[in-house]
């Protein structure tokens, strides 16, 4: 059986946590036969407390980016016919190895995580290696992504598509049992107090919070009969954007209104900060955020998306209903409120219980 080596070459604790956790609990031993969970191992760059954090998977952990690298091309030499599976890819070392060819580009896959694919960093260090990472994903034999993800790189990247594949990231949900309708109750509550907005999934400034900020105050102009929660404890150490965040609300909107939250939340906290909210407001032009939007989705609550945003494709694709930031209104969060209780949400493909179906059958594809 082939061996299959499931890199995170960087250090990206929250990401890699999913990803390891996705195998050990759910993937490899619900579906995956003993003999064959034993052909998945995982090297990581992170911290060696992983190995205790995840007894049941084969992984080596690795101090530095640069390291994990080398030791691949290592591998790559002695073992010819097993594959690299880069969850992201987020380490130029390595896709410097695969551009001059010191990994082989037809045993490398790349699970795209979104900000690995789109080029929208302003800091001159990586817009200068921008053309090189491009270079080397075109040699890429085999891509796994969402839909919008691989259309935006087989339009950018004008590459082979024959061996691409459909996969979704794990997201993790509170329960298996979804909402499928709105109580008279749960309506009436929602119209007796203000609007309220999650802003964005994270502090980090892809989110364009300061647009979506001007954009609400536009669009909907409610004063104080509204409410704005802008998770931001993650990232860490973005305190200056925050600042910047803090300023144009304070400008735009009546003290209380924008509740911007600064700790990091705990995914209980979290849920609990979403069951407050009547719409998601995510004004990011690239594929993140599935998590958010997929507990939301659950709840029935709205979304509102860039008309940028190559995700749209996977939520026109399930016959999902949303608003663009170009068009949306108290009138039409409503009527998609209504129109995502009325989904079969059993039918998602992005929801846990059929993105599993995608990770099995391209696995299996490797042998």
């Amino acid at each position: 059986m082939t061996m299959i080596y499931h890199i995170l070459g960087s250090n990206i604790p929250h990401h890699n946590q999913t990803v390891l956790g996705f195998f050990q609990n759910e993937l490899l031993p619900k579906f995956l036969p003993k003999e064959e969970s034993k052909n998945h191992q995982f090297w990581v760059v992170g911290e060696s407390s992983l190995q205790t954090d995840y007894p049941h998977l084969a992984l080596k952990y690795f101090s530095t980016k640069k390291q994990i690298a080398n030791e691949l091309i290592q591998l790559a030499k002695s073992e010819q016919d097993c594959y690299f599976l880069f969850h992201g890819q987020f380490n130029h070392w390595i896709w410097l190895a695969i551009l001059f060819k010191q990994l082989p580009s037809d045993r490398c896959i790349w699970h795209i995580w979104g900000a690995d694919l789109y080029e929208e960093s302003t800091q001159w260090q990586f817009k200068l290696f921008y053309p090189l990472r491009r270079f080397a994903q075109k040699q890429l034999f085999r891509i796994w992504g969402t839909l919008g993800d691989l259309k935006y790189a087989h339009q950018n990247l004008k590459r082979n598509t024959e061996l691409d594949r459909l996969v979704y990231f794990p997201t993790r949900l509170p329960s298996e049992t979804l909402p499928s309708t709105i109580l008279p109750c749960e309506q009436s509550a929602k119209r007796d107090r203000k609007l309220t907005i999650l802003v964005g999934n994270s502090g980090d400034s892809s989110n364009q919070h300061i647009l979506a900020l001007r954009q609400i105050k536009q669009s909907l102009g409610l004063g104080e009969q509204i409410k704005l929660i802008l998770p931001m404890g993650y990232p860490a150490n973005n305190h200056r954007y925050i600042e910047l965040v803090e300023q144009t609300a304070n400008e735009l909107f009546p003290l209380g209104v924008v509740d911007i939250i600064k700790e990091k939340m705990d995914f209980n906290d979290y849920l609990s900060l979403l069951a407050k909210c009547d719409l998601g407001y995510f004004n990011f032009k690239r594929q993140q955020g599935i998590g958010t939007i997929c507990l939301l989705i659950q709840e029935n609550i709205p979304v509102v998306l860039d008309p940028q945003n190559p995700f749209l494709e996977d939520m026109q694709a399930s016959g999902i209903s949303f608003l663009t930031t170009d068009h949306f209104s108290v009138e039409l969060i409503e009527k998609k409120r209504q129109d995502l209780a009325n989904i079969d949400k059993t039918r998602i493909p992005f929801f846990p219980s059929n993105y599993l179906t995608h990770w099995l059958h391209n696995l299996a594809e490797l042998g």
